[in-house]
């Protein structure tokens, strides 16, 4: 930028939010997920040659005595198949189809996990089974819960039966495994089961992991100074404020060692990025777009 000119090797960066979106329960204690139901992208819109665009500015860090230290975080992860739409009605789509006695395994990678603290799996199911049927969900090997499948017929007004829940457990590696065992009492007639979503929330200590990691803690408070402590960063890592995803900020902190510390005011809708700038999300460019009167 210094030199005036758009080159081969300069890029712009952003931060951008993709087509899930998550909002924590107050009730529940977990993020949940919200999809987008008419697409699998988000966009975004560059403008150009209409004066100076837009800049990341700075965050400093509070030179107040905090009152609370920040190393850990609630993290989440989806699996979400939109696949088939069952009886071709409504905006829920299913995937995963699992048909008669049969499994499939789903595992989920968290990094750094807290095994002293529970974690949490919400499982979205449905099955269309015309004799007696259920699903049989396993965390790491252990049986969490069984759901009996109402049964349906080939008339029946109601095409599928929805079941599910929120299962806790705590971890014992980094690792999650989910295994769904669909067992039907008559496998030669209808009987199918299928996946919504499988939604976890699993706490995280607060170390540096791969290229870029988002950091959210929902138990700070309003009106406290915290203290966070990213450990395993460099000084290549940045931690950016995209609390308004539309506005971030470069978060001024200290780092010692390995471990950057920064200070802000509480609020339980904060939330960061770290990057240590070695590799980025790249977009798909779709092309220009004509002026529209909206």
């Amino acid at each position: 930028e210094s030199d005036g000119s758009f080159d081969a090797n300069d890029y712009v960066l952003f931060y951008a939010g993709g087509p899930v979106g998550w909002k924590y329960d107050e009730n529940q204690k977990i993020f949940k997920h919200t999809s987008n139901s008419y697409d699998d992208y988000s966009y975004a819109f560059l403008t150009v040659s209409l004066g100076r665009g837009k800049r990341i500015s700075e965050e400093p860090s509070m030179a107040a005595a905090a009152d609370h230290t920040v190393t850990a975080f609630l993290d989440y992860a989806l699996h979400e198949s939109d696949e088939i739409n069952l009886n071709h009605w409504g905006r829920t789509y299913y995937g995963d189809k699992m048909t008669g006695n049969a499994s499939k395994d789903f595992s989920f990678s968290f990094p750094n996990a807290d095994r002293s603290r529970q974690a949490s799996l919400v499982a979205d199911l449905a099955g269309r089974n015309f004799t007696p049927a259920n699903y049989q969900v396993y965390v790491n090997g252990q049986l969490k819960a069984t759901y009996s499948i109402e049964t349906t017929t080939s008339n029946d007004q109601k095409y599928a039966v929805a079941v599910g829940g929120t299962m806790p457990f705590f971890m014992d590696s980094d690792v999650v495994k989910v295994t769904l065992k669909h067992g039907s009492s008559n496998p030669n007639t209808t009987s199918d089961g299928y996946v919504n979503y499988l939604s976890l929330n699993v706490w995280r200590n607060l170390v540096f992991s791969g290229s870029q990691m988002l950091f959210r803690n929902p138990e700070v408070e309003s009106g406290k100074t915290y203290e966070y402590r990213l450990s395993g960063a460099s000084q290549q890592v940045q931690v950016w404020d995209v609390t308004n995803p539309v506005a971030p900020q470069v978060v001024k902190g200290q780092l010692n060692a390995s471990t950057l510390s920064f200070r802000l005011q509480g609020n339980p809708s904060n939330e960061f990025i770290a990057f240590n700038g070695q590799s980025y999300y790249s977009a798909v460019d779709f092309g220009k777009v004509a002026n529209q009167n909206l």
